[in-house]
C-alpha cells in the first residue's frame, strides 16, 4: 500500500517537473507577503511540502486520502486565483495528470471478473438469487472512469489505522459481512446496505470521494431495488426520487470529470453574515432525505434553492462558486424534469420553476446585492454629522 502511496505522488511530482518553470509558480499555497488576503480567502491551506511531511509520517493509509489531499491542493489554487493565470492552468493540468494516473491504477487494480459479475439476462425468481444479484451490482459497479466504487466498503478500516473510526460509528459493517448473512427479505438487505452507507457518510467529510461513492451506490441500490420489488406507497417513492434527484444532482461532474458541488467546499460553515437564520449545505439536505423530513418535491426544492442561493449571497460574480451555483441550479432543473418525467410521474408546483424563472431571480439577487453594496459604501463614507444641540453646547471648565 506505502510503495501504490509512494507511486502516485511520484507521478504527480514528474508531472509537475515537466511543468516547473524558473518563476517558481510550483508552489501552489501562496507566501503571505506576496498575497495577504491568500489567507482570508482560503481556509486550511494546502501544499505539496504538506503532504510530503503526511507522507514521511505514515499518515496516509490508503490511495484515496492521498488523492484527495491533492485534489483539495489544486482545487484551492483553482479559487484562489483567477482563470487565465498560470497558476490556475498549471493546476487545472496537474489535477488531470492525478486524474488520469489514479483511474490507471484502480483500473488495474479492479478490474471486475466477468465471471463474478451476474448476468441481468437471468431470470431472477427465487429471493437467493435477488439479493445475490443486489449485492454483486453494489461490487461489481463502476463510473464512467472505470473506477470500481466499493472498493473501500469491502472490508472494515484497521483499528490500528484507524482507531476513531470504531469511537465514532457505532454498528459498524461492511460488504464481506453483509455476503456472510442470510437475510429473509430484500428490505433486511437494504436496512444493513443503508447501515453501510450511512457510516460513510457519517465519518468522512461531505464532497470526499469516499462520501460521494456512498451516495453514488445508494442511489444505485434504490434503482435496482425498485426494478425488483413492487411498492405501492406512494410516500415511499416520492422520497426515493428525491434521494435519488439529489445524489445525481450533488455527484454532477463537467466534462473533465469535476464534480461541479467541489467548489462550495470553499464556502465558510458559518459566516458572520449568514443570510438566512439556518446555514443550508448540501449536507443538510442529505441528513433531511436520511430522516425522510421531505414528503413533497416543493419543499425539498425550497431547502436546495437556498444552498445555491447562500453560495451566490456570500460570494461575488465573478468567482467560481457563484458561477457554479448558477450551473448546478440549472442542472437540478433538467434533472429533475427528467426523473419526475415532466410531471407524468410526479405532479408538483416545483416543476412551475424553469431556468426562465431562475433568470429573473438571478435578477433580483444581484439587484439586492448591488444595492445593499451601494449603502455600505455611502455608510462608509459619509462623515458622522454633529446635532444642532452638540454644536450650539457651551462648555464650561
Amino acid at each position: 500500500m506505502e510503495k501504490q502511496i509512494q507511486q502516485t505522488n511520484n507521478d504527480i511530482d514528474s508531472e509537475a517537473a515537466s511543468l516547473r518553470r524558473e518563476d517558481n509558480l510550483y508552489k501552489i499555497r501562496n507566501n503571505t507577503e506576496e498575497c495577504p488576503d491568500y489567507y482570508e480567502t482560503i481556509e486550511h491551506p494546502i501544499d505539496m511540502s504538506i503532504i510530503k511531511d503526511k507522507m514521511n509520517k505514515g499518515i496516509y493509509k490508503r490511495e484515496q486520502d492521498i488523492v484527495e489531499d491533492l485534489s483539495r491542493m489544486f482545487n484551492k489554487a483553482k479559487v484562489y486565483n483567477v482563470d487565465e493565470s498560470y497558476i490556475f492552468k498549471y493546476a487545472s493540468r496537474l489535477e488531470q495528470a492525478l486524474s488520469n494516473k489514479y483511474k490507471t491504477m484502480i483500473i488495474k487494480k479492479e478490474r471486475p471478473s466477468h465471471l463474478n459479475r451476474i448476468s441481468t439476462k437471468k431470470s431472477l425468481n427465487t429471493l437467493q438469487d435477488k439479493l445475490s444479484h443486489l449485492i454483486q451490482s453494489i461490487k461489481t459497479h463502476t463510473n464512467y472512469h472505470g473506477r470500481t466504487l466499493s472498493t473501500v466498503f469491502l472490508t472494515l478500516p484497521s483499528k490500528i489505522d484507524y482507531p476513531d473510526y470504531y469511537e465514532i460509528i457505532q454498528k459498524p459493517i461492511d460488504i464481506r459481512r453483509i455476503e456472510s448473512r442470510q437475510y429473509s427479505s430484500i428490505n433486511e438487505l437494504s436496512s444493513d446496505l443503508k447501515l453501510m452507507f450511512d457510516n460513510a457518510l457519517l465519518y468522512n467529510e461531505p464532497g470526499s470521494m469516499i462520501y460521494r461513492d456512498a451516495l453514488n451506490l445508494q442511489g444505485l441500490f434504490i434503482e435496482k431495488k425498485r426494478n425488483l420489488t413492487r411498492d405501492d406507497s406512494v410516500q415511499n417513492l416520492v422520497c426515493e426520487l428525491l434521494t435519488c434527484l439529489f445524489i445525481q444532482t450533488f455527484n454532477y461532474e463537467d466534462q473533465d470529470g469535476q464534480c461541479i458541488s467541489d467548489s462550495f467546499s470553499e464556502l465558510p460553515e458559518q459566516a458572520e453574515n449568514e443570510p438566512f437564520d439556518i446555514v443550508y449545505t448540501f449536507d443538510m439536505i442529505r441528513q433531511n432525505l436520511d430522516q425522510r423530513r421531505y414528503r413533497r418535491l416543493d419543499a425539498f426544492q425550497t431547502d436546495l434553492f437556498k444552498v445555491f442561493e447562500r453560495a451566490r449571497k456570500l460570494t461575488l460574480p465573478p468567482s467560481k462558486v457563484y458561477q457554479d451555483s448558477i450551473k448546478l441550479e440549472k442542472i437540478y432543473i433538467r434533472l429533475r424534469d427528467e426523473i419526475c418525467q415532466h410531471g407524468s410521474l410526479l405532479r408538483s408546483p416545483a416543476l412551475l420553476f424553469n431556468e426562465d424563472r431562475l433568470q429573473h431571480e438571478l435578477v433580483r439577487e444581484r439587484t439586492e446585492k448591488d444595492s445593499l453594496a451601494n449603502t455600505n459604501n455611502q455608510n462608509s463614507i459619509s462623515p458622522t454629522k454633529s446635532s444642532d444641540s452638540d454644536e450650539n453646547k457651551v462648555y464650561v471648565s
